[in-house]
C-alpha cells in the first residue's frame, strides 16, 4: 500500500472479511503493528472526517449491518487491550486515568495445556448498538499510552 491509499481500500483489503466473519462466530482481532510514527492509529482509528474512518469504525459499522441481517438473537462483546513496552493493558478500565502508568494493572496472559492462549484482567462488554460500540472505542482511546521517542 502507498501513500495514495484511502482508508476505504485498507479496510476493504485486510479488515472486512475478518468483521464477516467474525459475524459467524469466527474469533477476530484486528492488530496494528509497526514503529512509532507510522500511522497505526490513524489507520486503526481514523481522522476527524467521516471519510477518513479507520479499520475498527468501519467494522463495527459492518458487524452490526451483518447482524441486522441474520435471524435469531445475536450478541456483540467488546475489549480493548493495548501492548506496550511488553506488557497488555485494558483500555477500558475507566480507573487508569486516574492512576500512573506503573500503578496500571496488567493483563495476565495464560497458555493451557491445548496452547490456547487467554487473556485475564480483561474488562468485556455486551453492546447492544454501533453507537455503544463506538463510545467504547471512543473510551479506549482516551485511555491509550502515548510517548514520544527518537522516531518521532
Amino acid at each position: 500500500l502507498d501513500t495514495s491509499t484511502t482508508q476505504d481500500m485498507i479496510y476493504r483489503q485486510t479488515a472486512e472479511e475478518c468483521a464477516k466473519l467474525c459475524t459467524e462466530g469466527v474469533a477476530s482481532c484486528i492488530f496494528a503493528y509497526g514503529q512509532t510514527g507510522s500511522g497505526k492509529t490513524y489507520t486503526v482509528t481514523g481522522g476527524s472526517q467521516y471519510d477518513e474512518r479507520g479499520l475498527i469504525p468501519r467494522a463495527i459499522t459492518d458487524v452490526f449491518k451483518h447482524l441486522s441481517q441474520k435471524e435469531g438473537e445475536c450478541k456483540v462483546f467488546i475489549s480493548f487491550i493495548e501492548v506496550y513496552q511488553e506488557a497488555c493493558y485494558d483500555l477500558l478500565d475507566q480507573d487508569k486515568r486516574l492512576k500512573k502508568l506503573e500503578e496500571w494493572d496488567k493483563i495476565q496472559t495464560k497458555e493451557d495445556s491445548n496452547g490456547e492462549l487467554s487473556l485475564e484482567g480483561v474488562r468485556v462488554y455486551e453492546c447492544e448498538s454501533e453507537e455503544s460500540a463506538l463510545s467504547l472505542l471512543f473510551l479506549g482511546n482516551m485511555n491509550r499510552i502515548t510517548s514520544s521517542t527518537k522516531m518521532n
